[in-house]
């Protein structure tokens, strides 16, 4: 799906009706939702707030909506420290992470710590001036609330015990999901482009079909620079 139907079905699950769904599309603008929404169909800060004011903080679709999202970001979490591949903790599309703020008990439950350890991390004097000086990168990655907090979870994602090694690390994680990405919407560009031949070759044919063509560009070529 993409994130029209994303944010309409985050919305829809949340007894929003289609015409309020319209409504708000309308008054915020498209852009504001396509910023809003992660390739993962999670709602950012920005875009929830904007719900919460539009619906009412109280409101019971409010409280349901927000309920889904923490559930999808905490998936979507807990799946990057299972795989160890750290990239997938952020967005694709701005390299920001896909849960911005962090509880101590949340960094200890997600990494089978105690809270003590935690209390204990940041305490250290190394994490706290990482989170002052860094806080340009943190903001650049999308960390919010406590940033110390932000700071210890990124040590535990990639396995860095240097605070400000960590941050480091996370940036260029951060940029390896959105070059995976590029690479990925490239290779499903080329699979598409042949996608109406599935009648007409096979992955043999194809070979062919593709070593033929080079090798008339060459001949072209050939008599080209002759001239």
């Amino acid at each position: 799906m993409g994130k029209y139907e994303d944010f309409a079905a985050a919305l829809g699950k949340g007894g929003v009706p289609k015409g309020t769904i319209d409504e708000f599309i309308t008054k915020f603008g498209k852009k504001v939702i396509d910023e809003g929404m992660s390739e993962f169909g999670h709602i950012r800060p920005e875009l929830l707030k904007n719900i919460e004011e539009f619906l009412g903080a109280g409101s019971d679709s409010f409280k349901t909506i927000s309920k889904n999202n923490t559930i999808i970001s905490q998936r979507a979490t807990q799946i990057a420290i299972e795989s160890g591949e750290v990239y997938k903790f952020f967005s694709a599309a701005d390299g920001k992470a896909l849960k911005e703020s962090f509880t101590p008990e949340e960094v200890a439950r997600l990494f089978g710590k105690s809270t003590d350890d935690i209390a204990r991390m940041a305490d250290d004097v190394d994490v706290q001036n990482a989170a002052k000086t860094k806080k340009n990168d943190l903001i650049k990655l999308g960390i919010s609330g406590s940033l110390v907090t932000g700071v210890i979870f990124l040590m535990l994602l990639t396995g860095k015990k240097n605070p400000v090694e960590a941050i480091a690390e996370a940036l260029k994680e951060s940029a390896k999901a959105a070059a995976k990405a590029a690479k990925d919407t490239g290779g499903f560009v080329f699979k598409n482009l042949f996608s109406g031949m599935d009648g007409l070759f096979n992955v043999s044919a194809l070979f062919l079909f593709c070593s033929s063509i080079g090798i008339v560009l060459w001949l072209v070529i050939s008599v080209v620079l002759k001239k």
